[in-house]
């Protein structure tokens, strides 16, 4: 006898489809879960550890700066985004890496010693004029852990 296909619940148009953030007094602090199970920390925040299996979760902040671990320079972009479009991943406290588009030139950027801080801003531009606001870096320091 088949298996019953399962169901997947359908994703709303008002749910996230990149992690939360929240602004508090002037700093963005990007908001993920931690196992309490196991300590593994995911962001996006989930509600089911993808090490352990673990549905106890606890929400925890990620607060900048994060150390820049790679980036890329992307040419061709999507209509609505600026080129050449700068974007990569740091490493937050406790070993969190986040993927978001980074302000500032591709020149100034080194890994392993360029430090971001996290920031709400436009990061596309759609035809009628409104803008796509989420979270995105930009540089602040230089400096070894």
């Amino acid at each position: 006898m088949p298996a019953e296909p399962q169901k997947r619940k359908a994703q709303s148009s008002t749910e996230p489809r990149i992690g939360k953030w929240e602004d508090v007094d002037g700093r963005v602090e990007l908001i993920a879960a931690r196992c309490r199970s196991c300590g593994e920390t995911f962001f996006p925040s989930r509600t089911l550890c993808l090490r352990c299996r673990g549905e106890a979760m606890e929400q925890v902040r990620l607060t900048g700066p994060a150390r820049l671990t790679n980036y890329t320079v992307i040419h061709q972009v999507p209509r609505g985004f600026s080129s050449p479009l700068v974007a990569g991943y740091a490493e937050f406290e406790p070993g969190v890496s986040v993927f978001a588009p980074i302000d500032g030139s591709p020149d100034a950027l080194k890994p392993g010693f360029t430090w971001l801080d996290v920031y709400v801003g436009p990061i596309r531009t759609y035809e009628n004029g409104e803008s796509l606001v989420a979270y995105k870096f930009r540089p602040v320091r230089e400096q070894k852990r």
